[in-house]
């Protein structure tokens, strides 16, 4: 595999918008997929378009660091971990059960298609995720801070499932209660 699978913490094309097409995502389901080995990424335009793409899990990893990094700033006396922690426990209290993102009759499906390249744009309480698969083209997702730590335990559990390393995960998001087997399933 090359070395084009990037993540950039640039925000400058969400200022100018993308040449070509761009769908904002306001749900999204995230699974990962054994015959890929690979997580999809399903997510629903304003228009009822459904964009599907593929993330592997180096440009995952990727992601995930930088992520991290926005949330849990570490601090000298060490109240970073607890107040991430509890943040997190609090997020995932409030998860609820959602239906998948699917396509349906009459809607527009986009891919899918292998994401190369990752847009984060660090904003006041939110942070927006651009999903690139080519230059020009992909999706774009704002998440608050409360919403992205509600995603990153569904995107745990995609790595939990794919049996991918977790050795860079903070303490505050992997030393977590087991999940119960009747759990319902999280998109």
């Amino acid at each position: 595999m090359g070395g084009g699978a990037k993540v950039s913490a640039s925000s400058i094309w969400l200022a100018v918008s993308w040449w070509g097409i761009v769908i904002e995502i306001s749900r999204i389901t995230t699974v990962y997929d054994e015959v890929e080995d690979r997580v999809s990424l399903t997510g629903q335009g304003p228009e009822d378009e459904i964009y599907r793409g593929w993330l592997t899990r180096r440009l995952f990893d990727i992601l995930l660091e930088r992520l991290f990094e926005i949330l849990g700033a570490a601090d000298a006396d060490g109240y970073s971990s607890v107040i991430n922690e509890f943040a997190q426990n609090s997020a995932e209290a409030d998860l609820k059960p959602s239906p998948p993102v699917t396509p349906g009759a009459g809607d527009q499906e986009i891919g899918p298609f292998l994401i190369t390249e990752i847009d984060i744009a660090d904003l006041e309480g939110t942070i927006r995720l651009g999903f690139r698969h080519n230059a020009e083209e992909g999706a774009s997702l704002a998440l608050a801070h409360r919403d992205l730590r509600k995603w990153l335990a569904i995107v745990r559990n995609a790595y939990t499932k794919a049996g991918w390393p977790m050795r860079n995960w903070p303490d505050w998001m992997t030393d977590r209660p087991s999940a119960s087997a009747e759990r319902p399933v999280l998109h």
